[in-house]
């Protein structure tokens, strides 16, 4: 039996796939880091200036441009929209998928690379909780997948020049948008895979030397500009911090928890195909599959990559997405050619039994409470499950494709469920009034946002002096970006107030003999005040 049905039915279930994708993208509010990412990008094309990202009128250090640029470009084109802000972590991952099809459709067979495709796109990670997320992750995890595919496709067609030279501009384009990171991914595997391969010398070409000088060139190029509108120490010293605290702690018992604790991450992001993985292991099957060089490449890239991460207590999650797709390659060849379909039969039955016994006690039970027209959808959806079940149980339809349809599924009945009720209970919905309370203030004076700066200093990575850095408390990004989008003008940080202007600020940090205009609260009820100088 295939795994995979025939091409209408294919055709059919990517256009539905690609379709959940992009539904409802617009309808929760902006939240986590997705406010800040949007608040950097709006300033860039509100000031026009691209070299210097800032937050709040304050110089941004976090993070290079590269995304912020994207996401400029963007909302230029479409507007100032929430799904917009969501939209590269959706065009990331369908291009992770396309990738993953073309890359090694000839190479591993179509029904394998189309199944990791699938795959990708319908893991529980990516399908409920990171594709509405307008976070950073996804797009450099697209970045570093495009590299590290690179190095293993030119390598073994002997196509060196293109190989050094698309993979040092990837590194580029990455290192512009997390850092260091980067060049870490591109030495790790320019050294597995020449090495075990047995072509270390090539590793000397002169092609390669100029590839890398082009490529840190371009990295260089922008930190030189940078350098002639702002100092560039302070940025450099702060995305080698960045980088260092994510991979390092003090504590030895963190390190042999990290040991254990990766594997798991990995295989829960993977989910629920590393659980069908896991029932049909085959130690023998398995290692002839590593016969097949592509394979064994992908493998060594994932493990060699994975190393860095692995002896780091500060690995979180996202940071793990480049490697899925290795993963679900190196899955999907071994499911293609072997898997228990039995027990996978047995555990799309009991995926199709918890989902339609779940939805109808969230229907009956918790939803009349707060939304009772879901009740409606709730039976929908548990139909819907229990009829994909019967269906490919009784059509003798293969039991992954089964459980592929049930996740889809899944997805529908989570945007038209969970999301109302986040909705409802989403701390932010009122910030447009509380917007529209400052717009007020703008018509009679400039509006700034006051905080005091405090100085800490830290150990430079770069040299041996110590470095000063002034820090402040910063607004609510959300509201700033609302405001940012709705005034036009940035809601710049200042610390000294004078006469003739309107200033808002955490109550903490009001100053004396002002005079108080407005009061409201933010996140978490802390207050802040609008004011002015007194007379």
């Amino acid at each position: 039996m295939r795994i995979l049905p025939g091409p209408p039915y294919l055709v059919l279930t990517i256009i539905v796939a690609v379709a959940l994708l992009f539904l409802r993208l617009d309808y929760l509010p902006l939240k986590f880091e997705e406010p800040r990412r949007a608040l950097v990008s709006t300033e860039m094309i509100i000031s026009g200036d691209y070299l210097t990202p800032t937050l709040n009128g304050r110089l941004y250090y976090n993070k290079p441009p590269l995304y912020n640029w994207v996401m400029a470009g963007c909302f230029q084109i479409f507007g100032f929209h929430h799904w917009v802000v969501r939209l590269p972590t959706v065009l990331s991952l369908i291009g992770m998928s396309i990738l993953t099809f073309f890359g090694f459709r000839k190479k591993l067979g179509s029904d394998a690379a189309l199944l990791a495709t699938l795959f990708i796109v319908c893991c529980s990670e990516f399908l409920y909780i990171f594709s509405f997320l307008g976070e950073i992750d996804m797009f450099y995890s697209l970045l570093v997948y495009a590299q590290l595919l690179s190095i293993i496709h030119f390598f073994h067609v002997n196509r060196f020049k293109a190989l050094f030279v698309v993979s040092y501009l990837l590194m580029a384009a990455g290192f512009l948008t997390k850092g260091l990171p980067s060049i870490a991914f591109q030495g790790i595997s320019l050294l597995v895979i020449f090495i075990y391969f047995g072509n270390w010398r090539k590793l000397f070409l002169p092609s390669h030397f100029v590839a890398g000088f082009v490529g840190f060139g371009l990295i260089a190029c922008y930190f030189l500009m940078y350098h002639q509108e702002q100092t560039v120490w302070p940025y450099l010293n702060r995305l080698i911090g960045e980088s260092s605290r994510r991979t390092t702690q003090d504590d030895g018992i963190d390190y042999l928890f990290q040991l254990f604790r990766l594997p798991v991450m990995l295989l829960k992001i993977c989910l629920p195909w590393s659980a069908i993985f896991a029932i049909s292991w085959q130690w023998k099957r398995l290692i002839k599959l590593l016969h097949n060089p592509w394979v064994m490449s992908i493998t060594l890239c994932l493990i060699a990559n994975l190393i860095v991460y692995w002896i780091s207590p500060g690995t979180r999650e996202r940071y793990l997405y480049m490697f899925v797709p290795l993963s679900f390659i190196c899955i999907a060849v071994y499911l293609s050619s072997s898997y228990r379909e039995h027990l996978t039969y047995w555990l799309m039955i009991a995926l199709g039994t918890l989902l339609s016994t779940a939805v109808l006690i969230l229907g009956f039970v918790k939803l009349p409470v707060t939304i009772p027209e879901q009740m409606v959808v709730s039976l929908f959806f548990a139909a819907l499950f229990v009829g994909i079940t019967i269906i490919c149980y009784s059509k003798k339809i293969s039991a992954i494709f089964g459980v592929l349809l049930l996740l889809l599924a899944l997805r529908g009945l989570f945007v038209f469920t969970v999301f109302p009720i986040r909705k409802q209970n989403f701390q932010a919905l009122d910030y447009y009034q509380k917007v529209d309370q400052l717009l007020a203030y703008q018509q009679s004076a400039t509006v700034y946002f006051y905080a005091p700066e405090t100085i800490k200093t830290g150990k430079s990575f770069i040299s041996n002096e110590e470095v000063v850095y002034k820090e402040i408390s910063y607004l609510p990004f959300r509201f700033s970006y609302l405001y940012t989008i709705q005034s036009g003008t940035i809601l710049a940080h200042v610390d000294k107030v004078k006469s003739g202007s309107i200033y808002l600020a955490s109550l903490a940090d009001l100053p004396t003999d002002v005079e108080v205009l407005d009061q409201f609260t933010l996140d978490r009820n802390r207050a802040y005040v609008v004011f002015q100088i007194g007379p």
